[in-house]
């Protein structure tokens, strides 16, 4: 999906079905998107953890430099 609403709603789907790697997929598209999105860098973050403790190897795209607003 090309929206952030889409992409995260696929990516909670995706948590409910126990399908990791879809949800891991769906979230990093909600990034790409909207890098300020907090909830889905939240659920990146426990998946990658999850993925981690069960062995399992995750590809991950290199971080990019997220601009900060000027207080």
């Amino acid at each position: 999906p090309q929206s952030v609403e889409a992409s995260y709603e696929l990516g909670r789907a995706c948590l409910r079905l126990q399908r990791p790697e879809e949800a891991i997929r769906a979230f990093e598209q909600v990034v790409r998107l909207q890098p300020d999105h907090a909830d889905a860098h939240y659920k990146l973050a426990l998946l990658y953890a999850r993925m981690k403790a069960a062995g399992r190897v995750i590809e991950v795209a290199p971080p990019r430099a997220v601009a900060r607003p000027a207080p």
